[in-house]
């Protein structure tokens, strides 16, 4: 109750005197539901009047919340997470968008009736989330903070993802909730560095701790229960202004699309304020649905939006974060500068950005921690920037060329980036790689390379000392991070991450061995848990599968595609560079960076002998085509001949083709200069639906991880209980338990 993480003053003896109390029996209860309409009528009783309103919304979802089916915003259906009781500014705009229809509801409970309302994660203050049966972080004396239980440790997830919901519908700085357990409470800040929890205090003989908080919050100003100050609601007048400069209905591209969703007369339009470039003035900017974000609780909390300038009437895209609070961490506004200096393309064009507020908004969590903390969370500093590029999500390809085109061209930015500006991305997936599409025809379609707030030159990556975590996307980091976490990141690192891209669209988007069908979808999701999301604490370093190692090494693809096309070269000729690499390899020397013994040994490599397509396309034909592999001749009538025994050249040493651009870009454009590219190649996406996390880890030796890219059902299992989905809830309990996920 320190009024630097809750601000505002206690009520007079008056002013208490006059809020309820409870009594032993209103919290002695042994339904979950039974306790709502007690603490909604108690805690009402501490508000001022048109200050916040409780509302028992335990039963009655957000059907107009887009779903918790991935990491990262992917859709518009409705969520299905209720949180238990939530509060609401008191205003008849709001008190309108959370009520239910009396008729439309099962239940009877006349109390629960009285206070019962809609989840609405647009307009959340702050929440609560009662539990009768199970104590989540030890409500009593005897017990410890965190009880190891799966029933605990599932439900310490459930209450972050609540939390990183909100964080992230909303333009938000922190979030306030409550716990309670049976007669006891706490209390819980979250912001993006962590979540302060006090300690535990009784409803009973203890009211006034938990109504002076309730007090505090509505009184509260909006930038003090959270809510971002530098954000307001558009006028009227914007907002016609921007309707005015919409594409019309009659343009139907992609992007055109894409707009209108975005800035569409349904959505809540908010004016955005975003410090000016080089230390210009501040400009401003409407914003309406999020186009892409993370769920994760802490962490840099990306969001992206397409955004329409009021300083000059045009469609841009706003990008936000939470970048690391220190010195030595360079920002993504310089990195930018640094990659326009050196004229790297295919990235984006700054128009503005910098830190957010005056003063500059900042996490708080982690100024409790002490040098003697088990674990460290960084304190992080708000930021935006605004890019002239808008592009299409990798997952909105067409079709297989058109991702590889994207992808292609990135790999020319990167390239372009660390030969010229000395820096790596490090940060290398699905969801830094936008496509720059040409509808009329996407053999013409490019691709661009953002979110380079990771990115470290190449000196500052010699001077980097050893960490126990790694930077990146966990299901795009190389075989090699995720074996050997004592090892510097390289470039090699960085072309790997590009492979694992183009697997897991292929995976979720093409149609192959591994394929899920409504029988059985145990192939597809096997593989995505042993190879991509399995992790493990060893030493305290966090470690990922042995089987991308192997795999890595081996050279075979990880699946096979139905229809044998240029994908499937692409792929063949990727997995055969990864395997002469990994050849090529020191493993002696890489036994340092490891944290057990048991190294793996290398696989021998094999020698393709392929057959060099013809081109079609401007795409220069690389001199080195060694690694594009045998594609089999149609005609298999004819009979086979004899062959005399024919001397072999001197097998060549394998090299390390990762080292630099030259391999990775040949096997690309090789693939891209080929006629055999089907149209229709694309799926719907395979991995909604996937029962996703494969078997449970052991308890305290990791927690599987799942992609930011996948969709996560929801599903009843020993991770998943109430209303958390399984998957997202893989995630949050890794965070709230201190396992090791990595960031974004």
């Amino acid at each position: 109750m320190d009024t630097k993480y809750v601000s505002g003053r206690n009520p007079t003896a008056e002013e208490a005197a006059e809020f309820l109390k409870f009594t032993a029996d209103d919290l002695n209860v042994t339904k979950e539901t039974d306790i709502y309409a007690p603490l909604c009528k108690v805690m009402q009783s501490a508000l001022p009047e048109g200050t916040l309103v409780c509302k028992d919304t335990g039963d009655w979802a957000d059907e107009s919340a887009p779903a918790s089916t991935s990491a990262h915003w992917t859709g518009d259906r409705p969520s299905g997470k209720k949180i238990d009781i939530c509060f609401y500014e008191d205003n008849q705009a709001v008190l309108d968008a959370v009520a239910v229809n009396p008729t439309t509801t099962t239940v009877t409970d006349t109390d629960r009736l009285a206070n019962m309302g809609r989840v609405a994660w647009t307009e959340v203050v702050a929440f609560l989330e009662a539990k009768v049966t199970v104590d989540i972080f030890g409500m009593k004396p005897s017990r410890p903070f965190l009880p190891s239980s799966v029933d605990a440790t599932s439900m310490r997830g459930q209450i972050a993802e609540y939390a990183a919901e909100i964080l992230l519908q909303q333009h938000r700085t922190h979030v306030f909730m409550i716990f309670v357990y049976q007669d006891t409470a706490r209390l819980v800040r979250f912001d993006r560095a962590g979540a302060i929890v006090s300690d535990f205090f009784n409803l009973v003989t203890e009211p006034m701790k938990l109504l002076n908080f309730v007090f505090r919050l509505g009184r509260m100003s909006p930038s003090e229960r959270g809510f971002d100050d530098n954000v307001v609601l558009a006028s009227g007048a914007e907002v016609e202004l921007m309707k005015n400069h919409l594409p019309p209905q009659t343009d139907q591209t992609r992007l055109a699309t894409h707009i209108r969703n975005a800035l569409s007369s349904e959505s809540r339009i908010h004016k955005i304020t975003v410090p000016g470039k080089n230390g210009g003035n501040a400009q401003r900017f409407l914003v309406g649905k999020l186009r892409a974000g993370s769920r994760y609780p802490t962490g840099r909390g990306t969001k992206g939006y397409i955004a329409f300038d009021l300083q000059k009437p045009r469609f841009v895209f706003v990008k936000e974060g939470w970048r690391i609070d220190s010195d030595d961490v360079t920002s993504e506004m310089d990195i930018y500068a640094q990659l326009e200096k050196n004229h790297v393309e295919h990235v984006p064009t700054v128009v503005c950005g910098g830190d957010v507020g005056t003063p500059v908004q900042r996490t708080v969590s982690q100024s409790l921690l002490t040098a003697s903390s088990e674990v460290t969370f960084a304190a992080r500093i708000h930021y935006r920037i605004v890019l002239e590029e808008i592009g299409l999500p990798l997952e909105e390809h067409v079709r297989g060329e058109e991702l590889s085109l994207a992808v292609y061209y990135c790999i020319l930015a990167h390239k372009q980036a660390y030969e010229k500006a000395g820096t790596l991305h490090r940060d290398i997936s699905p969801g830094n790689i936008l496509i720059n599409p040409n509808d009329e025809d996407p053999q013409k379609s490019k691709g661009i390379l953002i979110d380079w707030d990771l990115a470290k030159t190449v000196e500052q990556l010699k001077m980097m000392p050893t960490q126990h975590e790694r930077s990146g996307t966990w299901y795009y980091l190389s075989g090699l991070l995720l074996n050997y976490p004592k090892k510097p990141y390289e470039l090699s690192d960085d072309l790997e991450s590009f492979v694992h891209v183009i697997n897991m669209q292929n995976l979720r988007f093409r149609h192959h061995d591994k394929s899920p069908c409504k029988e059985d979808k145990s192939d597809l999701s096997d593989h995505l848990f042993h190879v991509y999301q399995k992790t493990k604490v060893v030493q305290g370093f966090h470690m990922g599968s042995k089987d991308k190692l192997t795999q890595m090494k081996s050279g075979v693809p990880p699946y096979t595609i139905t229809v044998h096309s240029n994908m499937s070269i692409l792929v063949e000729g990727l997995m055969k560079m990864c395997q002469e690499h990994y050849a090529a390899l020191d493993w002696d020397g890489l036994a340092k960076y490891a944290v057990k013994e048991d190294v793996p040994e290398p696989v021998e490599l094999s020698d393709p002998r392929p057959r060099v397509p013809k081109s079609r396309t401007a795409f220069p034909v690389p001199k080195r085509i060694a690694l594009v592999p045998t594609i089999p001749e149609e005609d298999e009538a004819q009979p086979q001949q004899a062959l005399e025994p024919q001397p072999q050249p001197p097998t060549e040493p394998p090299k390390k083709l990762l080292d630099t651009h030259e391999h990775i870009e040949s096997v690309f454009a090789i693939a891209l200069n080929m006629n055999n590219w089907p149209p229709n190649d694309k799926m719907p996406d395979q991995f909604i639906g996937l029962p996703y996390g494969g078997p449970a880890p052991e308890t305290g030796k990791g927690a599987c991880t799942p992609s930011r890219e996948v969709s996560h059902s929801k599903r009843k299992s020993v991770h998943s209980t109430g209303d958390a989905s399984g998957e997202d809830l893989l995630w949050i309990l890794a965070y709230i338990t201190h396992r090791p996920v990595c960031r974004e």
